[in-house]
């Protein structure tokens, strides 16, 4: 479980600390996703890797090394809130859940579903 700080794109609480203007909630329950029943019944070695993948994505965005590099400007999301509920012995029953910042166009980012060839490049450049 990890907590960050307020973000630099919202307005100041009562308390003194920053509070974001819009954030991303990400959840997941292996148990509530068709394609990790799925492979709970076909693949269970798979299973057991997304487990292990989203406990790594979240325990890096809670970690002391993501809130040194976001110090350092560099651009990643911050995480208000993490919890992890990681079951080795059952994958299915592994949860995650992550407050992030939002990349908000507001904040100057946009999102693609698909990039043409010369944005491929540009975004690489």
């Amino acid at each position: 479980e990890g907590e960050g700080a307020g973000d630099s794109n919202g307005a100041e609480g009562g308390d003194g600390r920053v509070r974001p203007r819009s954030a991303f909630y990400k959840r997941v329950v292996m148990g509530e996703l068709d394609a990790a029943r799925d492979k709970a019944r076909e693949q269970p070695a798979k299973l057991a890797r997304d487990a292990r993948s989203f406990g790594v994505e979240a325990g890096f965005l809670a970690s002391a090394a993501c809130a040194q590099l976001l110090a350092a400007g560099v651009h990643a999301p911050r995480a208000y809130r993490v919890e992890m509920r990681p079951d080795e012995a059952s994958p299915i029953d592994s949860a995650f859940s992550m407050l992030l910042s939002d990349f908000s166009p507001e904040a100057g980012w946009t999102q693609v579903g698909l990039l043409d060839a010369g944005q491929a490049r540009r975004s690489l450049a």
